[in-house]
């Protein structure tokens, strides 16, 4: 096996020795490691990128096997990880499996003193968890170009190229200037700075390809010998007298001979039948299905001449007249057309156009029902004609403990569910509020799963509730009885705790969507149960903190704390556009616009603001801003943010819900910006009055809101005639955590507060 690697000329082969190996380094055991090592160096140096790769993952599953030593894993991986910044992105992802793997094995104080010493230099920053890819991935410094990587290895001499860099670096010469700059060096080394200069050659890279310089040197090295030994071998060819066809200018004489005439006849008096009865035609040789596919081909001439030229017995006659009769799908001669051809259809062609016509009816019918379905969901949201929340507090619930994380409506009835970081799910019945209940107290509370309860969704097809804890465990809870229905517990090293949960259903599945804290968002199959897709977002992007689904369950976007908002394909299961916030600021809630298709509406931390994008365009279009800043100010945010947030539909149009961390709750009109109001202030607040107007800033309409002057209070001196003591602000005195809104048995505003308060809005 060991001889795979010699032939220069076939890369499978060499590639076939490296996922070979780890069988038989298997069967043989920890002895062959000794043997291995130079072997698996020299898949290092291939000229053929696909072959490193393939040797770096023997490494893998060979360190995986336990069959190296600690002091063969720590030489190894002296020699790939300057890979970490190699042009190829399998080479990188590769080097990244055997560091994490190896991390994986060897105890913590080896690998502070072992592999973070030889990995650190490639990353940006320093890393704790070198057992993660995924954390790994993310830290690494940029790669090499692959311009300047080609130009370096296939230049004359590396060493010499990368001592002059160095030279350059210590005496600070500008790499622009280092061509003109050193005299002592020749026209071809002065021409390839030239160009490493031009392709983008940096002070920082230069320190990079320092780093590698020993991977270079052997990889130039086992090149020169590949191309020695193939000019060699070409050369013996040449002697031996072998000949390349290829390489022949002239194309290969040949002959050829057509059997048919050109203009595709045949005379019938040439064709004379056997004693046993031979073919009198080409259509009588291919059978009913041959004739049915290709059709038939008889003479272009006239009826009676044909007849005349060929000689066909009463037997045949009658046998070509019954397979033109069997024909499927053949049409009659129209009038003008020339006479002896006959135009025919393939059945299997027929009935394909018949199902593909079929077939785009039930798509159609299908688009429109779920069009009507779309309309029909949000027509019964819409509230009365000039519905408007007044202010006017309904009901203050105080059962949780402690701060209530988020608010669902169940359904399109009366009953809506609130979990909290006390451990709790509580369902709360509207119609006890318009009974005039003496206490007001929740109708269920499930309290059986432990942690601090961060999201919650409603499961409409099952009838249940589903409730993601900070310990890992999703509970899929059914609400007639309150009892669990579904389970999941997730790993939390692998993959954290839920932070956002979502539910839809195609038809086929009942599909319940969570987001994690370490960007995977997933999709569980409630009916099977097992996951049905998976994506990973990534910690690049930063941690995804709330997605929205599509009303068409095609895409989603999530928010994430970097500012980013990254659209995922639910068909395909791929990221098809990302959206920055200039400032970088964190998104704080993500929701889709009701009426506009591509528009997602998400609250950005600081400035109270409440932006619009569009995810086809990729641009901004409106920004709801409720700060003293100038508005879509780049630097000192003003420090409240929108938390909660709610997007509408009414008669008039869209609106929007806010509350936050100013404990505010705002009532957004995004037809009318000038019918924007403060629904309820903070209990904390002086009862001030504010304006709102609209305007551009950077092509983007701005609604913003103007703080007025507040209203005098009275002096001491003054009397005020009071009927008795004063009522408590019916504020809320936390931040604003989540709003929802129910439209049974009459519209209210419910929202929910840090402080564990519900409060219900008239």
């Amino acid at each position: 096996m060991i001889t795979f690697l010699n032939d220069k000329h076939d890369r499978h082969l060499r590639l076939s020795f490296f996922t070979s190996i780890i069988g038989v380094a298997a069967y043989i055991g920890c002895h062959c490691a000794d043997i291995l090592k130079p072997l698996l160096l020299q898949g290092l140096s291939d000229a053929e990128e696909s072959v490193v790769v393939a040797a770096i993952e023997a490494m893998t599953s060979l360190t995986e096997l336990g069959l190296f030593p600690t002091h063969l894993q720590c030489d190894l991986l002296t020699h790939t990880s300057p890979l970490l910044i190699h042009p190829n992105l399998w080479i990188r992802q590769s080097v990244v499996g055997l560091v994490s793997v190896i991390a994986s094995l060897l105890p913590l104080v080896n690998v502070q003193t072992a592999i973070v010493a030889r990995v650190q230099p490639f990353l940006v920053k320093p890393l704790l968890q070198l057992d993660r890819e995924v954390c790994i991935l993310s830290c690494l410094r940029p790669p090499i170009s692959r311009e300047v990587y080609d130009a370096l290895v296939k230049s004359a001499d590396v060493g010499q190229i990368l001592a002059l860099l160095q030279e350059a670096q210590h005496q600070k010469i500008p790499l622009a200037a280092l061509p003109s700059s050193l005299s002592h060096i020749d026209h071809p080394t002065r021409n390839l700075l030239r160009r490493l200069a031009g392709a983008g050659l940096t002070e920082e890279t230069i320190e990079q390809l320092i780093k590698m310089q020993d991977h270079l040197t052997r990889l130039q090295r086992q090149k020169k010998a590949t191309e020695a030994i193939r000019s060699s071998s070409h050369q013996q060819q040449q002697q031996l007298g072998t000949i390349s066809i290829e390489e022949l200018k002239k194309p290969v004489p040949t002959h050829n001979c057509h059997l048919l005439p050109q203009d595709g006849r045949i005379d019938g008096s040439t064709l004379h039948l056997s004693h046993k009865g031979g073919i009198q035609s080409p259509n009588l040789a291919m059978n009913e299905e041959w004739q049915a596919m290709f059709g038939t081909t008889e003479d272009c001439g006239s009826p009676g001449k044909a007849a005349e030229n060929r000689s066909v017995s009463p037997a045949d006659s009658e046998m070509g007249h019954n397979a033109a009769a069997t024909l499927p799908g053949s049409k009659p001669l129209a009038e003008g057309d020339k006479k002896g051809k006959i135009k025919c259809v393939a059945s299997c062609k027929s009935e394909l156009e018949s199902l593909v016509a079929l077939k785009c009816e039930e798509h159609l019918e299908c688009v429109r029902k779920r069009r009507a379905l779309d309309t029909l969901a949000w027509d019964t949201r819409l509230p009365p004609p000039g519905w408007r929340p007044r202010g006017h507090l309904m009901a203050h619930l105080h059962e949780h403990h402690g701060a209530v994380n988020r608010l669902v409506a169940i359904g399109d009835g009366s009953q809506y569910a609130s979990c909290s970081s006390d451990g709790t799910v509580k369902v709360w019945d509207c119609y006890r509020i318009e009974r005039k209940f003496s206490i007001n107290r929740s109708k269920w509370t499930y309290s059986r799963q432990g942690g601090s309860i961060l999201a919650l969704t409603p499961c409409t097809t099952t009838q249940s509730l589903a409730s993601a804890s900070t310990n890992g465990s999703i509970h899929v809870v059914r609400l007639d009885k309150m009892t669990l229905a579904n389970s999941l517990q997730l790993n939390a090293e692998k993959d954290g705790y839920v932070v956002d949960m979502h539910f839809f259903d195609t038809g086929s599945q009942s599909v319940l969507t969570y987001a994690t804290v370490y960007g995977s968002i997933v999709g569980w199959d409630l009916r099977a149960p097992e996951v049905a897709w998976k994506l990973e977002n990534g910690p690049r992007k930063g941690v995804i903190t709330s997605y929205a689904l599509e009303g068409t369950q095609s895409w989603l976007v999530a928010g994430t704390s970097s500012g980013h908002h990254v659209c995922w394909d639910l068909r395909f299961m791929l990221p098809i556009s990302t959206i920055t916030h200039p400032r970088g600021a964190a998104v704080r809630r993500v929701s889709m616009h009701p009426k506009q298709g591509s528009w997602v509406v998400s609250a950005i931390s600081g400035n109270n603001e409440i932006s619009m994008w569009d995810m086809e365009t990729q641009s901004r279009h409106m920004t709801l801003w409720a700060s003293p800043k100038p508005p879509l100010c780049m630097t000192q945010p003003f420090n409240n943010s929108v938390v909660g947030l709610y997007v509408g539909q009414g008669d008039r149009g869209a609106y929007v819900l806010a509350g936050g961390t100013d404990a505010s709750l705002r009532y957004w009109d995004l037809c009318d910006p000038e019918s924007s109001y403060m629904v309820c202030h903070a209990a904390n607040d002086t009862l001030g009055s504010s304006s709102y107007s609209s305007r551009v800033v950077d092509g983007t309409e701005v609604i913003v809101e103007t703080s007025l002057k507040p209203r005098a209070a009275p002096t001491a001196g003054e009397d005020v005639p009071r009927r008795g003591p004063d009522q408590p602000p019916p504020g809320h005195k936390d931040i604003i955590s989540d709003v929802i809104v129910m439209n049974e048995p009459q519209r209210l505003v419910i929202t929910s507060a840090r402080d564990g308060t519900i409060k219900m809005w008239k």
